[in-house]
């Protein structure tokens, strides 16, 4: 099954050139923050408060400047996004539904995208509704997706859980005085 786009909302070119914008301006603060505030910080109408968060970003962001940390940073970034977009494909063959690549895809960034605001523990609201939501456009059934939601759900939340719940419970006990 395809992907019409006729039943998607049209995406305002403007949003493009805005993110591009964006994206430019928080790169050349991160290139050049540290030398442009070194020379603004000395001014004696920035308050104080204002100077130590500033800092504080700034010494935070320094990382960024060293490209091995930056690579590998982006590195495993692509890596968790391949898995989390085959965890979907994966998905979609067990439960027998013809979706492929497109659709995993759409799941992975609505669901994220849904996830930002954190609303409530296990983000189960904002997670079905964007997972649901990514699945009707490619002809699923309701029913169908809110089913699809709830695996996904559970193959992504449980195992961490379980997991971290193990090694908490096997982690040697230190003492705090």
């Amino acid at each position: 099954m395809q992907l019409s786009l006729d039943h998607l909302p049209g995406i305002p070119g403007w949003l493009l050139i805005l993110t591009m914008i964006l994206t430019a301006l928080l790169l050349v603060a991160i290139i050049f923050s540290p030398r442009l505030w070194l020379k603004f910080r000395t001014h004696k109408f920035v308050p104080r408060n204002v100077m130590l968060l500033v800092d504080k970003w700034v010494n935070t962001s320094m990382w960024l400047r060293q490209p091995k940390l930056v690579l590998l940073a982006l590195v495993n970034t692509f890596l968790i996004w391949v898995v989390m977009w085959s965890t979907n494909l994966l998905l979609f063959r067990s439960l027998g539904i013809p979706f492929g690549g497109t659709a995993a895809g759409l799941v992975l960034v609505l669901v994220y995208i849904g996830l930002i605001p954190a609303l409530m523990p296990g983000n189960l609201g904002p997670f079905y509704y964007f997972t649901q939501l990514s699945l009707i456009p490619f002809g699923l059934f309701q029913t169908q997706a809110l089913s699809y939601a709830v695996i996904l759900h559970a193959i992504v939340t449980l195992p961490p859980l379980l997991f971290g719940s193990v090694g908490l419970l096997i982690r040697p006990r230190t003492r705090t005085t």
